[in-house]
């Protein structure tokens, strides 16, 4: 980032740049973003209830139309994150464009960093029937049984009647290097070409996406004790619902009174909700000895 700074073109950047980079942001549903001025906001979403299809008989009149039954809800706009930084006019032997873009990317990845952390906790409202839990009965991940266990949660998706396409999964470094030794002897680039915003191809019919803030939990697993479990959240972008805003006025420079220096400030306001209970989404509980 770069030029003059002129908050609601950086605010419009800082966002832009965070659907780029951000792991959890290619998970989610943002079509409900609406308007966010304030802490306490919220956007009222809906979910479409089914409709049935039904045969047809030429010459004989069709039933009377349907009405689906809508699911309607609030996402409630509760997380505040800011920064807070300041260049010494001294020390600052850069143009201060320069220096200033600088640091704002440093914030901008550092929100994105507690956005992950925060969207990546939504694993404990996937329904129970759309959790592979392989932990429980004791199973440690591996090489030999890793697309095994994948295949499963495909097939649980699949039977929770969720469309094959956009389906993903988050994974962490461990379980990306147990991924990779899969794929040890075999022609593939998966990983090799891997993007800004975590991406690193394709396994079992899943976009992979890996990410340091994978929630792992101290489990005890049947015969071998504690061990870390990898909460590996899986799905389709409908299942989870984002939205992010820096409001007017909540991104400002300022003179500290005694101090000669040049201070940015900036707030961000989100909040996430999982809809349908879950069922667009899923959970692989994977430890690794």
């Amino acid at each position: 980032m770069a030029g003059e700074f002129i908050p609601t073109i950086w605010s419009k950047l800082i966002l832009e740049s965070l659907k780029k980079i951000l792991v959890a942001m290619q998970i989610t549903n943002q079509d409900w973003e609406g308007d966010i001025s304030e802490y306490g906001d919220t956007v009222r979403i809906f979910t479409p209830g089914p409709v049935t299809s039904k045969p047809y008989t030429p010459d004989v009149d069709i039933a009377a139309p349907e009405t689906p039954t809508d699911i309607e809800t609030n996402l409630v706009i509760d997380q505040m994150d800011y920064f807070n930084f300041k260049i010494n006019d001294i020390l600052n032997r850069q143009s201060a464009a320069q220096r200033t873009g600088s640091y704002i990317d440093e914030a901008t990845y550092a929100l994105r960093d507690t956005i992950d952390q925060f969207l990546l906790s939504f694993y404990t409202d996937v329904a129970t029937e759309n959790i592979t839990n392989p932990v429980g009965s004791g199973v440690l991940v591996t090489t030999s049984n890793i697309y095994t266990l994948f295949s499963e949660m495909y097939r649980r998706l699949t039977d929770s009647k969720n469309p094959t396409e956009g389906r993903y999964a988050v994974v962490s470094p461990v379980i990306m290097e147990v991924i990779q030794g899969y794929f040890a002897g075999r022609q593939t680039d998966f990983g090799d070409n891997a993007s800004m915003d975590g991406s690193v191809g394709k396994f079992a019919g899943f976009d992979i996406f890996l990410s340091h803030n994978v929630p792992v939990v101290v489990e005890s697993l049947t015969g071998t004790g504690d061990q870390n479990v990898n909460k590996c959240l899986i799905g389709r972008k409908i299942g989870l619902t984002f939205a992010a805003q820096i409001p007017a006025g909540s991104l400002e420079r300022y003179r500290p009174e005694k101090r000669f220096e040049d201070a940015i400030k900036g707030l961000s306001l989100y909040g996430a909700k999982m809809l349908r209970s879950g069922a667009s989404n899923g959970l692989i509980n994977l430890a690794v000895d």
